[in-house]
């Protein structure tokens, strides 16, 4: 992990999970977004290897400092192509696979236990598709508020990981104890940063089912 040791962890110290949504209990596709933009645009945008330009609309996005309307407008600026919104957020959504039903029990078992939260970097299109699909697919109304004492997101925020800065808004928000604090994401650098402000991580494996390494706690 980029030099910095794994912490060893230990459970009984584990206050506060905090979860990555993207990867770890949001399952994502990036290649179906890639050749959704490749149809929609005709041509491809990286979604694994960004272009330097389309690197820095994601980010500013994640950032929140540009609004869904701005994001599109680029994209189809880029391109030079006369495609309508409702196609372009269909491709920029087309990577969102959904969250197993599995997970929604794991949760609510290890809120029995644990404070829960989220910290994602994400973007206004995909939490909107998040939280429909949570409603429409499964049922669950109060996914924000029943399963999470909080849920942030970093175009809100306006900060994003591996930042430090986000970390530490999160433990002063919540009032948390950064040692008593875990955060699972899929991300080598957001693990490294989190331990380094005294957080304990875990690395996700995407390919690895997330609802059955949480039965470890």
């Amino acid at each position: 992990m980029q030099g910095i040791p794994q912490l060893i962890l230990t459970m009984q110290k584990i206050k506060n999970i905090v979860f990555d949504l993207g990867n770890v209990l949001v399952d994502l596709d990036f290649a179906k977004s890639q050749r959704a933009f490749a149809t929609v645009l005709g041509q491809e945008l990286e979604m694994d290897t960004y272009s330097k330009a389309t690197a820095s609309l994601f980010k500013k996005f994640e950032l929140g400092q540009v609004s869904s309307e701005a994001f599109l407008a680029q994209l189809r600026a880029a391109t030079q192509q006369p495609v309508e919104d409702a196609r372009l957020i269909a491709a920029w959504n087309a990577m969102l696979v959904g969250i197993k039903a599995a997970r929604f029990p794991m949760l609510r078992e290890l809120k029995k236990h644990y404070r829960l939260f989220v910290l994602s970097n994400t973007n206004e299109i995909h939490r909107e598709w998040i939280f429909t699909h949570v409603a429409t697919v499964h049922g669950i109304l109060d996914f924000q508020t029943n399963y999470f004492e909080k849920i942030y997101c970093s175009d809100q925020l306006q900060l994003r990981k591996p930042d430090r800065a986000i970390y530490d808004f999160v433990l002063q928000d919540a009032q948390l104890v950064a040692g008593e604090t875990l955060l699972i994401d899929d991300k080598e650098e957001n693990i490294d940063m989190a331990i380094l402000a005294g957080w304990q991580g875990r690395l996700h494996d995407p390919e690895t089912e997330i609802a059955e390494r949480m039965k470890a706690f």
